[in-house]
């Protein structure tokens, strides 16, 4: 392609090639964003190389292989595809800071995710997943952290690490027993849990204004907590 253009976006030359065997792969286009969210197709560019991709419902069955040469990807959103399964490869994609993989048919995950350093949001909501890998508290830059409707038991013993922590969503698990890191977490918006694990939430999380506290019942009706 002349002059390493990809919609109109100048690209190095290995990253326009992914982009265009991603394009055959789909068999479209892939467009120009600057929004990453959870629907998103499209790709974002700085300096030339990829930092950003959605493939969001595409009907993808399995991982593409070619984004582990993004070195520099920093947003990988794979929305509501069919994936099933993650290779162990994720130590390719150090620049990552946000990883969304909702609705993929997920039963586990790879512990190459936990080479993530620089992560800062994950969100794995509605898929099978039983458990977090042992060392998820690696990732001591997440600040959110989405892994509602999924089945997982309990949270690795060392989650107490992340006290960057700003959202944490675990409605919908069967998560009994919460980690006792809240009053570390400074920068701490927002808890969404089950209702039966309100009772252990320090009071001093509790009553603290700037924290919104959102529960789910039995009948997966979430809503907010207010305290005096």
């Amino acid at each position: 392609m002349e002059n390493n253009l990809y919609q109109g976006i100048k690209l190095a030359k290995n990253d326009l090639n992914i982009l265009l065997d991603l394009e055959r792969i789909l068999d479209t286009p892939i467009p120009v964003t600057d929004k990453f969210e959870w629907n998103t197709f499209g790709f974002a560019v700085k300096n030339e190389r990829v930092v950003g991709l959605g493939l969001s419902m595409k009907i993808l069955q399995e991982f593409p292989e070619r984004i582990w040469k993004l070195a520099q990807l920093e947003s990988l959103i794979l929305v509501g595809n069919g994936l099933g399964k993650l290779p162990d490869n994720f130590s390719h994609l150090k620049n990552l800071k946000k990883l969304w993989l909702n609705v993929n048919g997920l039963d586990s995950l790879p512990n190459s995710i936990c080479d993530l350093e620089n992560l800062e949001a994950f969100c794995i909501y509605q898929n099978n997943i039983k458990e977090l890998p042992e060392k998820f508290g690696n990732l001591k830059n997440l600040t959110d952290i989405h892994i509602a409707n999924n089945p997982i038991k309990s949270l690795p013993k060392n989650f107490e690490y992340l006290t960057k922590l700003q959202t944490l969503d675990i409605c919908g698990t069967k998560i009994d027993e919460l980690p006792k890191m809240f009053d570390k977490c400074e920068q701490l918006k927002l808890i969404a849990l089950p209702k039966r694990l309100l009772t252990q939430l320090p009071d001093s999380i509790k009553k603290k204004k700037s924290i919104k506290i959102i529960t789910m019942d039995e009948e997966n009706k979430r809503k907010e907590e207010k305290f005096d």
